[in-house]
């Protein structure tokens, strides 16, 4: 039996009619890579059954405290009903993209039931007018409470959930399992009394600790300067973030969601990774967000002329497959520098705020978020987040490194890849970023009233990359003493459209307006990986 953590607790109170805290994942298979080229759905259940032990979640039920007086505990179920956990279900007639996002989008709507452990799959068939995905492809939907895991385990998860081989097992292993009995009400009393006594040190500690590093860090750094500049210069130290600007995603979100998706070729992020020395997967899709999110806005004739401001998630603590932690994050902003038109200038101006957001958490260390909110009382932390973090930040951008081979499900290989995460009030959009087999999967996630147009929005993502990857195309590289030095700042111009295409010779042609530039794949493998993202377009 194990303890809710703080922040665990705190996604848990987040969660309302209107605001689901829970994340997933989309994938479409392929099954020609199968024996006969059929998955049936029953492998699919014995799949799933060979890996309830991979991560604590997949057992992993909740158990509150008598009157809610101390945060709830996680025990272990016996059995799971997988026939509940598990469903099946299929698109309409035509069955196509739409059809599969709206769906997708519908269950990503529905909260979990927290009596059972919280996570739900859906396989879903009928695909069959998607473009670019072979006949007899299926998708599974997967979701799990954020309470139970973050971005980083999850996509642990996902990798432990897969297989690296084209084969599907032919048995399931037989492991003897532990699990916990349900502790009674007076154990449970003793825990909370316990707890109680434990915390108030604790929380005494960690505030002498986030003093002491903000004294040192402050003496070192604002030595000599002005008194009227102190306070400034300490906020700067600390990464104190800026309001954030009013825009329509700073609302309350409706029970509603939509979802898209859109793939961007490894090797255009390769390329500009090249030429802005530095420059990380991250900085590149923060980047390509903050032009496609004024873009956007533009087109509503909303766009602001500050920036907007992102919540870039870290994680905290090394990570294994499988291992046992739960929802593990902290979050820094970043200005997303949507005020600059120019692609390579707003990359390079995120560069440096990066930098100096590391160098702030560094200040009071990664984790003292969550050490704050492990020791305040659950509605103290949920006020502090509300107006502290949220009240700060106009979207979410976080980014996970996948594995850059192909990956399996009962013999049927991963074609396509969409990360989609929540929303919640003041913050409506939400962006995803996963690598896997040399492409950058990119799950949009939005409330229906903020965003009715999701493709849209999926469109300037593609226009913005192809603009960056055409502005570094014919660059010589940038140092890292470059990015450091100040640049002017250019006020958003109208939005250069680009079309891009895969090239029967087996690269990607950007064009703009000035020239196509071809950029070369590594392989026959991967031209077929970008050909199979044109449907998420």
């Amino acid at each position: 039996m194990k303890q809710l953590s703080g922040l665990d607790e705190l996604l848990l109170a987040y969660e309302q009619r209107n605001q689901c805290m829970h994340v997933a994942a989309l994938g479409i298979y392929d099954p020609s890579t199968v024996p006969g080229g059929h998955v049936r759905f029953r492998d699919i259940i014995a799949h799933f059954r060979a890996r309830l032990d991979v991560a604590p979640v997949f057992r992993r039920r909740m158990i509150s405290t008598p009157f809610g007086i101390d945060r709830a505990y996680w025990i272990d179920e016996p059995e799971v009903d997988l026939e509940y956990h598990v469903r099946h279900i299929a698109l309409p007639h035509p069955g196509d993209w739409r059809q599969l996002c709206i769906q997708v989008a519908r269950i990503h709507s529905r909260p979990l039931d927290r009596t059972k452990p919280l996570w739900e799959a859906y396989v879903i068939e009928g695909l069959n007018r998607v473009q670019g995905v072979p006949q007899g492809s299926f998708a599974v939907y997967v979701k799990f409470h954020s309470a139970a895991v973050d971005g980083e385990t999850g996509a642990q998860m996902l990798r432990a959930l897969h297989t690296m081989i084209a084969a599907p097992e032919l048995f399931a292993t037989t492991n003897m399992v532990m699990v916990d009995r349900e502790p009674t009400a007076l154990e449970l009393y003793a825990r909370t009394l316990l707890n109680a006594a434990n915390r108030v040190p604790r929380f005494g500690r960690t505030m002498s600790s986030v003093a002491l590093r903000v004294v040192g860090a402050a003496v070192d750094s604002v030595r000599g300067m002005q008194h009227t500049s102190l306070r400034r210069g300490l906020l700067g130290l600390l990464g104190w973030p800026k309001q954030a600007p009013t825009v329509r995603f700073r609302n309350e979100v409706s029970p509603h969601r939509v979802i898209e998706c859109v793939g961007l070729p490894m090797e255009g992020l390769k390329l500009i990774r090249a030429k802005a020395e530095g420059s990380s997967t991250n900085d590149i899709l923060l980047a390509v967000i903050g032009g496609a999110v004024q873009a956007y806005l533009a087109d509503k004739g909303e766009a602001p002329e500050e920036t907007l401001i992102a919540g870039v998630p870290l994680t905290i603590g090394n990570l294994v497959p499988g291992a046992d932690a739960g929802s593990n994050v902290g979050f820094t902003h970043v200005p997303l520098h949507t005020d600059i038109a120019d692609p390579a200038e707003r990359l390079r101006a995120i560069q440096r705020d990066v930098r100096r957001a590391r160098r702030a958490t560094d200040v009071i260390s990664r984790d003292v978020v969550r050490h704050l909110v492990d020791d305040l009382p659950t509605p103290a932390a949920e006020l502090l987040t509300r107006h502290l973090l949220i009240g700060s930040m106009n979207l979410v951008v976080s980014d996970t490194r996948g594995p850059e081979v192909p990956m399996y499900l009962a013999g049927a290989r991963l074609a396509q890849f969409c990360p989609l995460s929540t929303v919640v009030d003041n913050m409506g959009l939400s962006i995803n970023g996963f690598s896997y087999n040399n492409v950058l999967w990119i799950g949009v996630v939005s409330c229906r009233k903020m965003m009715p147009d999701p493709d849209v929005f999926v469109k300037h993502i593609r226009e913005n990359f192809d603009a960056l990857v055409h502005a570094f195309s014919n660059q010589r590289t940038t140092s890292r003493r470059e990015v450091g030095a100040a640049s002017p700042l250019h006020r958003m111009r109208p939005h250069v459209r680009a079309a891009n295409a895969v090239t029967p010779a087996g690269g990607i042609d950007v064009a703009s307006p000035d020239a196509t530039i071809h950029i070369p794949l590594s392989d026959e493998t991967v031209a077929d990986d970008v050909r199979l993202s044109r449907p998420l377009n």
